[in-house]
């Protein structure tokens, strides 16, 4: 499989995420509080110079850029990785390829719409989340993946979206984001 690695970046008060993977596997996941763009540009500029390193073989990073983690985007775009980001934004590739193969749902967002097809590749087994079972990383995989499609959908003017994250930071609702 081929290497990869996805970035999601956030604010003071959640936890700015990388996940490593092989293939369709992910393999590994690191969390660190939030933090200042230029802070966590530069570790996800380190993690994947070691993956690189690693495996003999150049990568591409998927990284969040849009709302907070533009910084991080425009930071890495300037470096060596810079051509080889793939940015999830409304009306990429991704998007594009989101809405061709998800059930015929409106969307009230792009967010709203790739959690919903990451829940439909975990039904479908596109996703392996076996190799991070033990040594270290997660005991239960089970609430790994509960976690992961933990994210509650309204109704909002005949579409679907994901309930904000600060409902979802309610102790009713999942009481984190």
């Amino acid at each position: 499989g081929i290497p990869a690695r996805g970035a999601d970046y956030a604010e003071a008060g959640d936890f700015c995420t990388l996940c490593v993977g092989l293939g369709n596997q992910a393999r590994s996941f690191h969390e660190w509080p939030g933090m200042d763009t230029d802070e966590f540009a530069a570790i996800v500029e380190k993690e994947a110079k070691t993956l690189e390193t690693k495996h003999g073989q150049s990568l591409r990073i998927g990284i969040d850029s849009i709302g907070p983690g533009t910084g991080v985007y425009h930071r890495l775009r300037k470096s060596k990785f810079g051509g080889r980001l793939d940015p999830m934004r409304y009306k990429d590739l991704l998007y594009e390829q989101m809405l061709k193969s998800s059930i015929r749902i409106k969307f009230n967002n792009l967010r709203s719409q790739m959690f919903w097809k990451l829940r439909e590749d975990f039904e479908r087994g596109r996703i392996d989340l076996s190799p991070l079972q033990g040594d270290g990383f997660y005991e239960n995989l089970h609430m790994l993946q509960e976690e992961l499609l933990a994210h509650t959908y309204k109704e909002h003017n005949g579409t679907l979206i994901i309930v904000e994250k600060d409902e979802l930071r309610k102790p009713e609702n999942l009481g984190r984001s």
